[in-house]
């Protein structure tokens, strides 16, 4: 049996993902001290004016009919997103008492629309959740 190559470990590819995940938290903690002087003290009424925008735009492009050929502009900025939405999604379990490094918590996520899962999503999420996203 041919070994798959995504299960492989690769030690360079792990110290690359380290070091940019270290450079996001840089980036991040750059930002956090920046955003007051970009938007002045009030960075939550910053955030819910975003917020209300983005709801006001997907709004709108829904009544035009654009809303399924929005594009991706930028692939990597689309999974920073969703990875943060996950970690805010995770908090409010760990917050409420949840334990996620819980078998039955990765048991969950595979089941859960399992009938529209990408191919091989167990495996990655296996991977993500040892490797890459420990909970």
């Amino acid at each position: 049996m041919a070994a798959d190559p995504h299960n492989l470990p690769n030690p360079g590819l792990d110290s690359a993902i380290r070091q940019l995940l270290d450079q996001q938290a840089d980036i991040q903690a750059r930002l956090a001290a920046l955003l007051p002087t970009k938007y002045g003290p009030n960075v939550k009424l910053e955030l819910n004016m975003l917020r209300h925008k983005l709801r006001g735009l997907q709004a709108y492009s829904e009544v035009h009919r654009l809303s399924s050929n929005v594009p991706i502009i930028s692939e990597h900025e689309e999974a920073r997103s969703l990875q943060y939405r996950c970690e805010c999604i995770e908090t409010a379990f760990l917050e409420q008492g949840f334990d996620l490094s819980d078998p039955s918590m990765a048991d969950a996520l595979k089941r859960s629309l399992y009938d529209e899962a990408p191919a091989g999503y167990a495996a990655w999420l296996d991977r993500n959740l040892t490797s890459y996203d420990p909970v």
